[in-house]
């Protein structure tokens, strides 16, 4: 970046020799680049930015982003529509706190009482374990993993939708709520002498669960992004380190539409 700086015309060639890489892994320069995906890079256009605009962007990217707060892109998207066009699509920021109003009630009440059931269940199969032996102890044991195994799987495929989705921030917390009582069925397992699960796709949620309709190009571009930080951003902060490559990976379930009529076979 600072080469860059000093030289504005060698920015956008080594800028998209960058996303090339992110695209399909590999090295960029002596750095070895992860592999993203995620359509990410498929179109991607790089600015040809003058010098002073470089060093604002050195400047931002010396910054730590890794605990940006990803429904800050809400902000960010209301803020730049016109106010007309704010009124005429309806788009409003959504704040954690309002969302949590929904979330908590439909969806994650239930799955906090069908846990609460599985755990006296578990404790109970363990109760009667611990008393056992031989093969009505291995066969209580076999029971009592498939138990706790099955409701981490149950969390990993259900569907959550928001049908004007905006850029996303309904759906990211829905997921992060999910993972996180994922998380307690893991820790769970690991206090009954199981491995810890890893959150790996199909028994863990993941953002393919997530459906999600926009209208919006830039907003439905967002609420992709935004999805992805959270969940890399759970990830990390709970010592899981980073997704698996691809990193990234296509959320074919969030789409570009009207919610109440489908014109794209029409066009």
């Amino acid at each position: 970046m600072t080469q860059a700086n000093q030289l504005p015309k060698s920015f956008v060639p080594q800028v998209q020799q960058l996303f090339q890489t992110m695209s399909i892994g590999g090295f960029f320069g002596v750095d070895v680049i992860k592999y993203f995906d995620g359509r990410l890079f498929d179109h991607a256009v790089v600015c040809d930015l003058d010098s002073d605009s470089l060093d604002i962007l050195r400047r931002v990217s010396a910054l730590d982003w890794s605990s940006i707060e990803p429904s800050i892109f809400g902000t960010l998207f209301t803020r730049s529509l016109d106010p007309a066009k704010r009124a005429q699509l309806g788009a409003q920021y959504t704040s954690k706190e309002d969302i949590l109003l929904i979330l908590e009630p439909v969806l994650m009440a239930p799955l906090r009482h069908r846990w609460a059931e599985v755990q006296a269940q578990a404790h109970e199969l363990a109760a009667q374990r611990k008393a056992a032996t031989g093969a009505r102890k291995s066969k209580l044991d076999l029971h009592l993993r498939d138990l706790l195994i099955g409701f981490a799987t149950e969390l990993a495929q259900i569907s959550v939708l928001d049908p004007a989705c905006g850029s996303g921030n309904f759906l990211y917390v829905a997921l992060v709520l999910l993972l996180d009582l994922w998380k307690e069925v893991s820790n769970f397992m690991a206090e009954l002498g199981y491995p810890r699960l890893m959150p790996l796709p199909d028994v863990a949620p993941s953002p393919v669960q997530l459906h999600g309709i926009e209208k919006d190009e830039y907003a439905h571009e967002l609420a992709r992004t935004t999805i992805w930080i959270g969940y890399i951003q759970w990830f990390v902060q709970n010592g899981f380190g980073f997704p698996p490559e691809p990193i990234l990976r296509p959320i074919d379930t969030v789409v570009q539409m009207d919610a109440i009529l489908d014109l794209r076979k029409a066009e």
